[in-house]
């Protein structure tokens, strides 16, 4: 059998298709019988260096943990043997077409792993955990660069970690603004990937803000000055070509709308030197967000 101690069944797409599709159709309570041969190949995939692979692996191990039940992943402790292994998928890979998917796919089993594995907020475990997370995401930006789908790889989990985490993101507030506030600096209509890339932080500004509101009023003249650049490339004659420009817009006022809550006198500075400044661009922040008496 290919499914032996060689590793030549990794190197075969077949193999890993014929195992994902068994996998799809075992039933739970099955699962639990035949976990002694699930687990080793998920693993042996996770663990490989080859990217590809370790893509595969992933995509079973989300598969495995969709079909099983929380309580005997986290009691039987399998949870914690695939969070192990998913470790090493958690550091961007620069190689064309796998890297970023890699990130994503490795950060998006993590975030799973461990809502299944920490449960109870009150346990420093919990915490520990979820700031863990946290600082390879600020680690991983790093390594990123200018790589457009790694960044919304990267940004898109931010808003899971704030649900966890609550107020205590707070912590990290300051480099994963910085994060957002970048990805808004590259102009909006040069692609629908940057476009995308717009879309996606300004939903985890949205999720930043709203788990500390306090602390992020802090920080309301940084965003809205990345909001205005990105709302200002909207306007560009290429961005009617791009689908999601109309969502960013929206985005973008929806996050000035939470931050005229916690921080109503510097968003009103803010929407007043814009305005004046370019009163076409943002006559519909000013009547959206400062309407005149």
């Amino acid at each position: 059998s290919l499914f032996s101690d060689s590793d030549r069944w990794k190197k075969q797409p077949q193999c890993v298709a014929t195992f994902t599709w068994a996998l799809h159709r075992t039933r739970g309570e099955d699962i639990v019988g035949s976990i002694a041969y699930i687990l080793p190949v998920i693993l042996a995939l996770v663990e490989d260096y080859d990217c590809q692979a370790k893509i595969w692996g992933l995509c079973a191990a989300q598969l495995l943990l969709d079909r099983s039940d929380a309580e005997f992943l986290r009691k039987s402790g399998i949870a914690s043997v695939v969070e192990k292994s998913t470790r090493e998928c958690l550091t961007f890979r620069s190689e064309p077409g796998l890297g970023a998917e890699l990130l994503r796919l490795g950060f998006e089993t993590a975030i799973r792993l461990a809502q299944i594995m920490y449960v109870q907020r009150d346990d420093a475990k919990y915490t520990a955990q979820w700031w863990a997370l946290t600082e390879r995401v600020i680690a991983n930006n790093m390594y990123i660069s200018d790589n457009i789908a790694a960044n919304s790889a990267l940004c898109t989990q931010i808003a899971p970690l704030c649900l966890a985490l609550g107020p205590a993101i707070a912590r990290y507030l300051r480099p994963l603004v910085g994060i957002l506030t970048r990805s808004l600096q590259s102009p909006i209509y040069l692609s629908p990937l940057i476009c995308q890339l717009h879309v996606v932080a300004m939903e985890q500004l949205v999720a930043l803000v709203s788990a500390c509101s306090q602390r992020a009023s802090v920080y309301c003249t940084e965003i809205v000055g990345a909001l205005a650049y990105s709302w200002s490339g909207t306007r560009h004659k290429k961005s009617s070509e791009l689908g999601n420009v109309d969502k960013a817009r929206e985005l973008a006022i929806n996050v000035l709308r939470r931050l005229i809550k916690i921080a109503p006198g510097d968003v009103d500075a803010a929407v007043a030197r814009l305005y004046s400044a370019r009163p076409e661009t943002f006559s519909a922040w000013r009547e959206l967000l400062v309407p005149s008496e």
